[in-house]
This record gives structure tokens, C-alpha cells and sequence, in this order.
């Protein structure tokens, strides 16, 4: 889980996954390190992941987390992930909640993060959590518009696992819902929709804006 994620940003990047490939933990610290402080995400989750098991740099837990904390904090599902499980073993510093205490999880994040933390609840976080455990999902919609139904646009499916039944529920008076039972490739198509949608609103705002 806590391994090194490549992206698409500049070329300074890839070489900093290149030189961690070969084992050069020093040339890839030292090329992670600015573009972390520049704020990419993933260059933060991977200066976590070298500051946690000491590559190329003396291991630091409390840098670790800081830098786990900037990535997850920009919605990077990974480091949220991987923040998640390490509180949940208790390894970087004082639990002042055990995950078997909770009786309730609410999971607010990214379509790929809820998904993550549903399927890691019956895998790899199973054995810190309570067994009666509920898991709620705070579902993204276009706008939290309260009109009940009327446009559609935020529509989300669910799926009964134990029936195989399937409907539908409205995100924009719904937002809260039973996290096992949203299906979330129908919801990562839903918001890929809508973003095309704001991507079309937006340049038609332009074009009547630059007439006026």
C-alpha cells in the first residue's frame, strides 16, 4: 500500500520515479522534495512514503504524516488511505480512538477514496474495526440544490448485496448514504458527466459574457 505513485506532471518528476527504481534514494528525495513544496499531491505521498521507511533521508514519522497529511488533505486518496492504516495499527504515535470503538464511520472524499475504504473495510482494515460496525458515504453532487428530484443530474445507484435489487437515489436531498450499497463505477460515470457539463456551462457563461 505504501508505495511510490508516478504522475503526469514534468519530467523532473519521472526522474525522481526512475532514480527511486534504481535505488537511488538520495537523487529521488532530492527531486521529490521541491515539487512537494510546489503542493503536487503526489510528490507529498511519495516523500511520506521515503520519510516512513527511511530512503534517502533519516526515517521521521512526523514527517511522514505531515507529508501524508498536505497530499490527503488535497483529496489524494492514496495518502488518506495509507494515513487511514496507519492510525488504524496505532504505528505513528498515539490512538486516541481505536477503530474498534467506532460504531460509525462517515467517509467524505474523492468517488476513488470512498470506493478504497469500502473495499478495504472487509480487507485490509478488517481486523481494527468493530464488527458491527456502519459505514455511511457523503456522495458528491453537481450543487446541494435541496430541489428534490428535479434535474436528475445527481442521481447515484444502489445496490442491495444481499437481493441484487438496484435503484436510485437523489444526491442533492440525499447526500448521506449506506456506503456498501452506492455503486461506485456508475458514480465515477455520473461525475464525469456532470464535469463535462460545467465544462460546457462554463464556456457558454464566456461566450455570452464576452458578447455583452
Amino acid at each position: 500500500l505504501c508505495c511510490l505513485v508516478a504522475t503526469a506532471n514534468a519530467a523532473p518528476f519521472d526522474d525522481a520515479i526512475a532514480a527511486h527504481g534504481r535505488g537511488d534514494y538520495a537523487q529521488a528525495f532530492k527531486l521529490f522534495s521541491p515539487l512537494a513544496e510546489q503542493g503536487y499531491a503526489r510528490a507529498q505521498h511519495n516523500l511520506g512514503v521515503m520519510y516512513g521507511k527511511g530512503q534517502g533521508v533519516i526515517q521521521d514519522y512526523q514527517e511522514a504524516l505531515k507529508w501524508y497529511g498536505l497530499a490527503a488533505a488535497q483529496g489524494y486518496a492514496n495518502a488518506q488511505f495509507n494515513l487511514g492504516l496507519k492510525y488504524a495499527k496505532g504505528e505513528w504515535g498515539e490512538q486516541p480512538i481505536s477503530l474498534a470503538e467506532v460504531d460509525n464511520l462517515v467517509v467524505i472524499g474523492s468517488d476513488r477514496m470512498m470506493a478504497a475504504v469500502k473495499s478495504a473495510r472487509f480487507d485490509v482494515l478488517k481486523p481494527y474495526l468493530n464488527k458491527a460496525h456502519h459505514a455511511i458515504g457523503s456522495i458528491n453532487s453537481p450543487m446541494q440544490c435541496m430541489m428534490k428530484g428535479i434535474c436528475a443530474q445527481c442521481l447515484c445507484k444502489h445496490v442491495d448485496a444481499d437481493t441484487g435489487k438496484e435503484y436510485f437515489v437523489y444526491s442533492c436531498y440525499n447526500q448521506d448514504q449506506d456506503l456498501d450499497k452506492v455503486d461506485f463505477p456508475h458514480l465515477n460515470a455520473r461525475l464525469r458527466q456532470n464535469t463535462v457539463q460545467e465544462k460546457l456551462s462554463n464556456l457558454w457563461l464566456d461566450y455570452l459574457l464576452e458578447k455583452q
